[in-house]
């Protein structure tokens, strides 16, 4: 019932925008430098979308934001073998937390958000990203593990699981004993909150977790399986459309490698949040 109201607003309520005329009829348009005239649709843009967010929030309608997450596990032993050169940088030198120097050519890491040595990027063009993965997996050195794409709405949760669950036994405080179930497998917890001017404020929690009979435990008998898991909880602050870059989550494989030495095994998580306005399709 809102959509007709609010499609009377956007028509009749929204400054007109004549994007063919010129606003200063003293000045020739010839005059008009393309700085000038890329700071005017700008600043229309930026007036239009703050009308249709006040618009919205008259109306009631809540944001929707569609969140992709790639799961990736890059083997650094793999890298190194491979002894790619990428943008000066050689693979055979890659140390865990350095994922990202293979995406940034030198001083351009403020650009991106902060030092390359940390695991943590926001990537205002995956262009490179897309290189790199492809170059990596020609290799054999990354696999993808999942691919999941969730849609919520502004402040709302959304969440993914990819694997499966065992019983355990617990203890209750009555003194009785219930079955519970643990999950294993790809799993993320997503809740997206559009901050208004093409921001969206993210609470991420991807984790990765597999059986590992070593780590299994035994009392009375019974046998309770192992996990191995890596995971992370945090909150960023992006635009629309960035993407998000989290590595540096590294453990040791079940397996060593032709030359002895233990597989290390790198989990990657990529996120791209973006605002899916109906209005605006």
């Amino acid at each position: 019932m809102l959509v007709r109201p609010l499609s009377l607003l956007l028509l009749f309520g929204l400054p007109a925008i004549s994007w063919g005329q010129n606003p200063r009829p003293e000045v020739d348009q010839a005059e008009i430098s393309p700085a000038e005239e890329l700071q005017r649709l700008v600043t229309a843009r930026d007036a239009l979308t703050a009308k249709i967010d006040r618009l919205r929030k008259t109306a009631g309608l809540p944001q929707q934001v569609c969140v992709s997450v790639k799961f990736l596990e890059l083997s650094l032993n793999e890298a190194r073998r491979a002894n790619l050169q990428i943008e000066g940088v050689d693979t055979k030198t890659l140390q865990p937390f350095r994922f990202a120097k293979l995406l940034f050519p030198a001083g351009q890491a403020q650009q991106v958000g902060g030092d390359v040595s940390t695991g943590a990027h926001l990537l205002e063009n995956d262009q490179r990203l897309d290189k790199v993965l492809a170059d990596l997996k020609k290799a054999g050195a990354v696999r993808l593990i999942a691919e999941p794409t969730v849609m919520s709405l502004s402040g709302r949760p959304a969440a993914f699981h990819s694997g499966g669950e065992f019983p355990i036994l617990a203890t209750q405080a009555d003194g009785k004993t219930a079955t519970q179930h643990r999950r294993y497998g790809t799993h993320v917890d997503i809740t997206p909150v559009v901050l208004g001017n093409g921001k969206i404020k993210l609470d991420l929690h991807p984790e990765v977790s597999e059986l590992d009979p070593k780590l299994n435990v035994t009392t009375n008998g019974v046998t309770v399986p192992g996990l191995r898991s890596r995971g992370i909880r945090t909150h960023i602050e992006m635009k629309s459309g960035q993407t998000y870059l989290l590595s540096g989550l590294v453990q040791q494989g079940k397996n060593k490698t032709a030359d002895g030495e233990p597989e290390e095994i790198e989990l990657v998580v990529i996120v791209k949040a973006e605002i899916v306005d109906p209005l605006l399709r």
